[in-house]
């Protein structure tokens, strides 16, 4: 469940929260036990929110919600976002590689780009973070500086001077979700604080792996 505690969820579809309903809501969002999934279509009719990739990104905040609890703004806001979109794009994978490198793009719709976060105006490192008042301190786009990482962690390739193997989505995915939720974060967590607690983690599973013998804990990090 998305809390770990076998609650309830509800998930309501064709949502307009506008003042002026007759401007379609071609989104989705949730938290807490909810998603929400906008009344807007997409240029081949589907419901926006009716991607794989989009329900697993709301479902995924619902996690987060219960979990780490990351605030929505500035960079643990980001975090939260890049989380969300982390898990959203994993149930699409083809085998242990991602499918599409894009959001939503299971339904014709190329939101956020995790293989290029810049062909979408998005920062790719953090040396490149979006300063902004703009969408909770640009949650939406400093997100791409947490998503290229994980791309790269993933698929593998070369980054800004660093060579990086690729891990294939299982084992990537197995050790930010086992971060997320077993560690102690704080609200705040930032981006610099959120990589180093994954490291710490991955440490801690190799360790004990090594201690009782299962190398196959000892090589998920």
């Amino acid at each position: 469940s998305w809390d770990g505690r076998g609650s309830s969820f509800v998930a309501n579809v064709g949502v307009n929260k506008r003042e002026d309903t007759t401007i379609p809501q071609r989104n989705a969002w949730g938290a807490n036990g909810v998603i929400q999934i906008g009344d807007g279509l997409t240029p081949s009719g589907f419901y926006y929110g009716a991607s794989a990739e989009v329900i697993g990104h709301e479902f995924m905040h619902n996690v987060i919600s219960s979990t780490s609890d990351f605030a929505y703004h500035d960079e643990p806001g980001a975090l939260n976002e890049a989380l969300a979109d982390i898990f959203g794009v994993a149930l699409t994978a083809n085998g242990d590689r991602l499918s599409s490198p894009w959001i939503a793009d299971d339904v014709g719709v190329r939101l956020r780009k995790l293989q290029d976060p810049t062909l979408g105006g998005d920062p790719d490192r953090y040396s490149s973070y979006l300063v902004t008042e703009g969408d909770n301190g640009g949650v939406h786009s400093n997100s791409g500086i947490f998503n290229k990482a994980h791309y790269l962690v993933v698929q593998g390739g070369t980054f800004n001077g660093a060579s990086v193997e690729a891990q294939g989505v299982e084992a990537t995915t197995s050790v930010l979700r086992g971060a997320n939720e077993l560690l102690a974060w704080d609200t705040e967590t930032s981006m610099e604080e959120f990589a180093a607690g994954v490291v710490a983690y991955c440490d801690m599973i190799a360790a004990i792996g090594e201690a009782i013998g299962d190398e196959g804990l000892d090589e998920t990090c």
